[in-house]
């Protein structure tokens, strides 16, 4: 029956470490000595029954085998040469830096244009609550249905051009210094004048 673990200390595995590398401590726990002791003779022979030290993966799995089913070692103290988390988390961002190159080569075309990021075309005016009503009129009066959403002091606006846009529409974007955007879908952000975007 396994006798109850006592707690480890920091010093504990400051003494440990210093023991497997042959050093005197002398205030260390019996414990931490018997331990570290045993673990430091296995470790010298199993590297004298080897013609040269080598830290292929199989000597290292036998070795740590070797030490557990001895019980001179506790998961505790190997957990990391084991674990595969790292190697996991490694390959889950290095696919997460890859998608933005890998990912256009699988779809079958270019993207299509409304899946890509809508930039806005930003104005400045005094009042950005009003400039965004008047806009908003403006294009409403020509029958173009026009979204507004308040931003904490900005406004947006988005609405959906025909296509190709009238003659009267590209006048009143002119007038608000806006351009037609090529696939109709017109995205305009108003700030405050002197707050960059």
């Amino acid at each position: 029956m396994d006798k109850e673990q006592r707690p480890q200390t920091p010093k504990d595995d400051q003494d440990w470490f210093a023991l497997l590398t042959g050093k005197s401590v002398p205030d260390a726990h019996p414990d931490t000595v018997r331990e570290a002791q045993a673990i430091r003779q296995a470790v010298l022979a199993e590297s004298a029954t080897v013609p040269e030290a080598t830290a292929d993966e199989a000597g290292l799995q036998r070795l740590l085998g070797r030490l557990e089913h001895e019980g001179l070692l506790t998961p505790r103290r190997h957990v990391w040469w084991r674990s595969r988390g790292w190697a996991v988390i490694a390959a889950a961002a290095l696919v997460v830096c890859a998608l933005p190159w890998v990912l256009p080569e699988l779809l079958p075309g270019p993207i299509p244009v409304e899946k890509r990021l809508q930039v806005p075309q930003v104005l400045h005016a005094p009042d950005p609550l009003a400039h965004a009503r008047a806009l908003q009129t403006a294009l409403t009066t020509l029958g173009i249905a026009v979204q507004r959403v308040d931003q904490a002091g900005s406004q947006l606006l988005k609405a959906q051009l025909p296509q190709p846009p009238r003659d009267a529409i590209h006048e009143v974007l002119q007038q608000y210094q806006l351009t037609v955007p090529a696939d109709g879908k017109l995205v305009v952000e108003i700030l405050p004048t002197g707050q960059r975007h």
